[in-house]
C-alpha cells in the first residue's frame, strides 16, 4: 500500500482545503476581531467598504471615545466625506468648513475648501 501519485494529488487537495478553509475563515476572523478593538480600525473598514451610513456613527464614536488619538483629524474629515456621500448637503457643507478653518495645512484642507465652494455654488447653505 504505496504512495501513488492519485493518493499524492488526494492528500495535497485535502490539506490545501483545510489550509484554504483556516486562512479564508479563521485567519480573517481573528484579524477581523484584532482589527474591531480600536475604533478607528472600524471606522476606516466601513469607509473602505462604501459602507458611510456606518462608518459616520463609528467616527463619531471613535472621537468621543479617542479624541486625542493621532487619526482624530483625518477621522473629522472623513466624517465630512461620509456626510457627502450620504448626500448631506447642509451637514456636508458644515463639516468641510469646520475642517479647513480648523485644519487649514492638513493634507485635506485643499479638498474641503474646494468642497465648501461647490455646495456654496450649488446654493447650499
Amino acid at each position: 500500500m504505496g504512495l501513488t501519485i492519485g493518493r499524492i494529488v488526494v492528500i495535497a487537495l485535502v490539506l490545501g482545503g483545510a489550509y484554504l478553509a483556516y486562512t479564508k475563515f479563521g485567519g480573517k476572523a481573528e484579524l477581523e476581531q484584532a482589527t474591531t478593538q480600536n475604533p478607528y480600525d472600524v471606522a476606516d473598514r466601513y469607509m473602505t467598504g462604501g459602507l458611510f451610513d456606518k462608518a459616520l456613527p463609528a467616527y463619531e464614536q471613535a472621537l468621543a471615545a479617542s479624541p486625542n488619538d493621532p487619526r482624530s483629524v483625518d477621522a473629522q474629515f472623513s466624517i465630512a466625506r461620509c456626510l457627502d456621500q450620504l448626500k448631506r448637503d447642509k451637514e456636508a457643507l458644515e463639516a468641510y468648513r469646520a475642517f479647513a478653518a480648523k485644519y487649514p495645512n492638513n493634507e485635506h484642507a485643499k479638498l474641503a475648501k474646494d468642497r465648501v465652494i461647490k455646495y456654496e455654488n450649488l446654493g447650499v447653505r
